[in-house]
């Protein structure tokens, strides 16, 4: 009855993390490289320059300091108010509290 919990549950759906870089990009990204090659860089609104977009994409892709460096970001005087956005607080929010992968 508890197969499901120990692993031997297969799900072909899974949820879409808000904290993926391949998400808000719209493309493919897996590493830093694929942030500085992008031809599109999102501007989210236009509430980030795109050295700024490109910063938070880059960090999206380290996955054991994306917290600390998320936490940095968010924090600095100017970019504290995007946290009113609700696109930059489910990326917080999953990079936060969404299970990652654990070797």
């Amino acid at each position: 009855p508890f197969g499901w919990l120990f692993g031997k549950y297969k799900s072909e759906s899974k949820a879409v993390s808000a904290a993926s870089p391949s998400v808000l990009a719209g493309s493919e990204i897996k590493t830093e490289d694929d942030v500085l090659f992008l031809e599109h860089v999102p501007s989210f609104n236009d509430k980030l320059k795109p050295s700024e977009s490109e910063l938070l994409l880059t960090y999206l892709t380290a996955p054991y300091l994306r917290v600390p460096l998320l936490l940095g970001f968010f924090s600095d005087r100017e970019r504290v108010s995007l946290l009113r956005e609700q696109q930059f607080q489910a990326v917080l929010d999953a990079a936060l509290f969404e299970p990652g992968p654990w070797q």
